[in-house]
């Protein structure tokens, strides 16, 4: 009797270590799923700096501004310049379309960066027309999300926008 009692308590406390061991690879397998989860944000926030960097070239801040103001005197090299500019951010949404598909970022992730960095994408004539040229190339199911993001800017945004702080630093 005393046998079978100690039995059932050495199987219970084994049992009771293997779930406890269960837990632990569960917390360790969420920690570094959220590691990873940061890992890839650091990596995205840093891929936007770093195309943001470029307009520290005042040349490509010309071009860049061209193409809201008068994107109809852009000349091929401008315009080929503003392609590299478009189809780098696209680029990048499109990564984080994939990694949402793939349950690696939250749901949601993918419109809540289109919806703060495509007034600065799309928001003039030029992009919206770049869009309909060359945004099909990318996958036709994430053309299908972006869609609606794109269209959702209006065309002269940029414009009214820089102009309102131009006005307002004017005004000082």
């Amino acid at each position: 009797m005393i046998k079978a009692t100690l039995g059932q308590w050495v199987a219970a406390a084994t049992n009771i270590a293997v779930l406890v061991g269960v837990l632990l690879v569960v917390y360790e397998l969420r920690q570094n799923a959220e590691l990873a989860r940061l890992e890839m944000l650091q990596t995205q926030i840093g891929a936007f700096q770093q195309a943001e960097e470029a307009f520290f070239d005042p040349r490509i801040s010309q071009v860049w501004v061209k193409s809201f103001t008068e994107p109809e005197s852009m000349t091929l090299a401008e315009i080929r310049a503003m392609d590299s500019y478009m189809a780098i951010h696209l680029n990048q949404m499109y990564r984080i379309y994939e990694q949402e598909k793939e349950g690696l970022v939250e749901r949601g992730e993918t419109l809540k960066w289109m919806q703060g960095d495509f007034p600065y994408l799309f928001g003039s004539r030029f992009a919206k027309a770049w869009w309909e040229e060359l945004g099909q190339y990318w996958p036709s199911e994430f053309v299908e999300f972006a869609r609606p993001v794109v269209a959702s800017v209006e065309n002269d945004e940029l414009n009214e926008k820089y102009t309102r702080l131009q006005r307002a630093l004017e005004a000082e």
